[in-house]
């Protein structure tokens, strides 16, 4: 048995099942999601902190149509059997998209049930998630990405009655820059892709729909504040999916933390999950008592996990040059200490999402299996750091 601070879990997506009194527990479960993809598991359990498992729901076989990059599973119960919506990078086109699998049982196996991702084969699209309207019509709402818009878009597209494909053409529903507390991401000096380097990029990510409790139509969605991965919500003033759409002020959850959902616990109480910090493979599962009160959600005490083996104290933060103890973050967007990190750790200026979160220090690298790298190496990047000014 495991608890939360112990399962690498990105993108939790949490099935209250009445019928055997257990919580299951969805997410991107590879130890390097950026890479090869091997399928997904599941946890279960009934107090949200201690979980069996981890058991596979997902496996490809030899001609399925991804091999990378398995995110962001969500499971909802539709006309007597468990659907999966789950984004996976095409080998065809390289193209990331969302798709849907199906089962019978919430343990699966799940297998395909569309033919390939139902998002546009041409779009860079992902976190697809399951909504049903007033009138029963099925739709999925996903992300169109910020890697090919700039601007990263919101959208949601009909499906049909069998969920096997989409029926007509994406509506866009509202782009990052629209809501006021999302800013854009700032990428490194030496970012490969002149064309992104060159544009505001603003990021979706990580959409869910509620239907408050005096009708009104939220929807969760995450974005970058100052570069550190934040949770806000979205409101259609008509009561639809198709909008007009509104934004709050402000993020309800800023701290490298996001892609969230609500759900009720066997007691009708509200919860929110996410993932946290946003990077691998430090990121947990963190779970939010919530109240809502006439479409306004307020976020109570937070469980789960408290970073461990951050040492930095008061005075740290006040060093004027960089060293062991600089965040990531800060490394990757002064562009001679990127220069520094480019050479020791070739590519790490490639995921910049993944990457570029402010909360984790030089030191704790050694923590990331991938990175392979041991405390003298940290030492020998802190020394190539010194003099270099913030």
């Amino acid at each position: 048995m495991q608890n939360n601070k112990d399962i690498q879990i990105r993108d939790p997506f949490i099935f209250t099942n009445k019928r055997d009194g257990k919580y299951y527990m969805y997410g991107s479960t590879d130890k390097n999601i950026w890479s090869e993809g091997t399928g997904f598991d599941v946890y279960v359990g009934e107090d949200l902190n201690h979980w069996e498992g981890p058991y596979t729901v997902f496996k490809p076989n030899e001609d399925f149509y991804s091999e990378q990059q398995f995110w962001a599973p969500e499971v909802h119960e539709y006309n007597g059997n468990y659907y999966m919506f789950a984004t996976f990078f095409r080998k065809d086109n390289n193209h990331r998209g969302t798709a849907i699998l199906r089962s019978d049982r919430l343990l699966g196996p799940f297998e395909p049930h569309s033919e390939g991702p139902v998002t546009p084969a041409e779009w860079h699209s992902l976190d697809g998630t399951f909504y049903r309207d007033e009138d029963g019509q099925p739709w999925m709402v996903f992300c169109h990405e910020w890697m090919q818009v700039g601007d990263g878009e919101i959208c949601a597209m009909r499906l049909s009655e069998d969920l096997k494909e989409a029926v007509g053409k994406p509506i866009v529903l509202f782009r990052a820059s629209e809501a006021p507390w999302p800013t854009p991401l700032e990428l490194p000096p030496n970012f490969p892709n002149p064309e992104l380097k060159s544009r505001e990029n603003f990021i979706t990510d990580g959409t869910f729909m509620y239907k408050a409790s005096n009708g009104e139509l939220l929807m969760l969605w995450a974005s970058f504040v100052n570069n550190v991965y934040a949770q806000g919500i979205s409101r259609s003033t008509s009561g639809v999916i198709t909008g007009p759409w509104v934004h709050d002020a402000a993020p309800i959850y800023n701290n490298d933390g996001g892609h969230a959902m609500i759900f009720r616990t066997f007691e009708e109480n509200l919860m929110l999950t996410l993932h946290s910090p946003n990077i691998t493979p430090e990121e947990r599962p963190i779970i939010i008592p919530m109240v809502e009160e006439d479409g306004n959600i307020t976020l109570e005490q937070v469980s789960a996990v408290v970073r461990q083996d951050d040492e930095r104290d008061e005075s740290e933060e006040l060093t004027m040059t960089f060293d062991e103890n600089s965040r990531l973050g800060d490394l990757l967007t002064n562009e001679a200490a990127a220069a520094v990190l480019e050479k020791h750790l070739p590519g790490i200026s490639m995921n910049p999402t993944a990457n570029m979160g402010k909360a984790f220090t030089l030191k704790q690298l050694v923590r990331i299996p991938q990175a392979n790298l041991t405390d003298e190496k940290i030492m020998e990047i802190a020394a190539d750091l010194a003099g270099i000014e913030r």
